[in-house]
């Protein structure tokens, strides 16, 4: 077997590499010839037993993007330690053994965080080309607490680039792992200890039966399950209400959301939304995403959220609604749903002011009619 001498990019240690979203620049001190794998990495789940680091060594591979966020090891634990982190995609990270991550394509961490509020992990994986799969990378809400816990980031079918142009991530070739905390959100203020990373199997991802309707949020406990998209939405609990502060949305497509228990649609898939609104009155577009990451954008639901100081119900049926045209044509799964995206004015008008939303449930066809018999 021939073996091609290449040069490799080294990722520099800086904002760009996190946005890195924007082309390196090659000089003396960024680039060495190296020996280049000639097809394919390393089995990820073989290379050191699916253990990317349990930080028992040294973190001397591990890099920040800038001041605002601190590295350092306590015991076999990596402490992260950010300050008024996220809005600016700062990140960290290491560069990997080339891997092989189509067969194990899921990276379980365990981990937990400290802080006024829960922060958001997101996890990029770039190939030995920098292709970054950043079209829509795994996010989990990091709980707040002593106890360790584990958190699963599922790339099967997500190998893809969207910024700064659509390109195929080449799995086979995976080199370099980065972590956001709130990449593009609400700055944040904390710190993150992350016992393990591992590359696992996606059998190895928490066995999911699919419910058939149900209470996708009441707002009882914290919104530690709910994420923002941008700075522009800030959510907080009110009560057993969840308030979300809006400032311009609408034109740049903003969403926030979460993941959910996965539920089938196929026998309740009218989603009730309990809601009011102050300041306007908004557009709010709901869509659901399937355990393969397809969406149902094709045919956006959307409802007008009256300003009131009274809850109204408000019914999405989706019903014929199985079907994403972007990123790419997919059908979308109805049995398998396992996460809600809202988007507030999605295209139009900024929109100033704030949406309560007290209820978010999933009901049957007969149910429906039950509640809405007597209107």
């Amino acid at each position: 077997m021939k073996f091609l001498a290449s040069i490799l990019i080294l990722l520099a240690v800086t904002a760009r590499q996190c946005a890195s979203f924007e082309a390196q620049v090659l000089d003396d001190n960024s680039q060495i010839a190296v020996v280049e794998d000639p097809d394919i990495g390393t089995p990820a789940c073989q290379f050191q037993k699916g253990t990317l680091d349990e930080f028992n060594g040294e973190i001397y591979s591990w890099w920040v993007s800038n001041d605002q966020t601190k590295l350092s090891k306590i015991g076999d634990t990596l402490k992260v330690v950010g300050n008024a982190i996220g809005s600016k995609w700062d990140c960290f990270g290491t560069e990997t053994a080339l891997l092989n991550m189509s067969e194990c394509s899921v990276i379980k961490i365990r981990c937990r965080a400290e802080g006024e509020k829960p922060p958001t992990v997101i996890i990029h994986m770039k190939d030995i080309n920098q292709m970054d799969a950043n079209a829509d990378s795994p996010k989990q809400r990091i709980h707040l607490g002593k106890e360790y816990k584990d958190y699963y980031f599922d790339f099967t079918g997500k190998w893809r680039q969207s910024w700064p142009d659509n390109q195929k991530v080449d799995e086979k070739m995976i080199h370099d792992f980065l972590i956001f905390i709130n990449g593009g959100m609400a700055d944040w203020t904390g710190t993150l200890y992350i016992d393990y990373i591992k590359i696992v199997s996606p059998d190895e991802l928490p066995k999911v039966v699919a419910s058939e309707g149900g209470v996708v949020d009441d707002f009882q406990d914290e919104l530690y399950s709910w994420w923002v998209a941008n700075e522009k939405l800030n959510l907080e609990k009110k009560g057993d209400v969840m308030s979300i502060e809006c400032t311009g949305v609408g034109p740049g497509y903003e969403t926030f959301g979460r993941a959910i228990n996965q539920m089938d649609f196929t026998k309740a898939q009218i989603v009730r939304v309990k809601a009011r609104a102050e300041g306007g009155t908004p557009n709010l577009r709901m869509d659901y995403k399937d355990k393969n990451g397809h969406t149902t954008n094709e045919f956006p639901l959307i409802m007008k959220i009256e300003e009131s100081g009274e809850f109204k119900n408000y019914y999405y049926n989706y019903s014929g609604k199985y079907s994403q045209t972007y990123p790419d044509v997919q059908t979308v799964d109805p049995t398998g749903m396992k996460d809600v995206i809202f988007f507030v004015n999605p295209g139009g008008e900024p929109f100033t002011g704030k949406i309560f939303i007290d209820e978010i449930e999933v009901i049957s066809d007969k149910k429906y009619q039950e509640l809405t018999s007597g209107q």
